[in-house]
C-alpha cells in the first residue's frame, strides 16, 4: 500500500523562511486532512521561541494550536535539538503526544500521537 506524505509546510518554508502565517498554516493543514493525505509535515522542530505564524515548532503539542489530527508530525535535523527530551513521550492530559518514529543518518521524524495510535514514515 502506497501512503502519501505531504510536506508543503517543511520543505515550502525553505522559499519563505517557514512564515506562511497562522490562518494559512491551519488552513493548509485542515485541507490536507479533508484529503486524506496519510501524513502532514507540518514543519521542523527546532530549539527556538515559538511564533505561530511559522511552520517551525519548538513543541510537538503547538500543533494542536492547528489540529486534532493524528497524522501530523515535524522533522528534526540533526543537532537542531537535543534528542534526550524524547527518553519520555511529552504529554498532553496525561496521554502521550509524541514520539520519535523515524531516524535515518540526519534526520528525525516526530509523530503526533493520539492514545496509541503509532504511524511511522518509512
Amino acid at each position: 500500500m502506497i501512503k502519501i506524505l505531504d510536506c508543503t509546510l517543511r520543505d515550502g518554508g525553505y522559499i519563505n523562511n517557514w512564515e506562511f502565517g497562522f490562518d494559512n498554516i491551519k488552513q493548509i493543514i485542515n485541507s490536507l486532512s479533508k484529503s486524506n493525505i496519510d501524513y502532514i509535515e507540518c514543519g521542523f522542530l527546532k530549539n527556538i521561541d515559538y511564533k505561530n505564524e511559522k511552520s517551525i515548532f519548538s513543541k510537538t503539542s503547538q500543533l494542536k494550536t492547528f489540529s486534532n489530527a493524528h497524522n501530523l508530525c515535524l522533522m528534526i535535523n540533526y543537532g537542531d535539538i537535543k534528542i534526550t527530551i524524547f527518553r519520555t513521550a511529552e504529554t498532553i492530559n496525561s496521554k502521550p503526544y509524541a514520539q520519535i518514529s523515524h531516524c535515518s543518518f540526519d534526520t528525525i521524524i516526530v509523530s503526533s500521537v493520539q492514545g496509541i495510535d503509532y504511524y511511522s514514515r518509512c
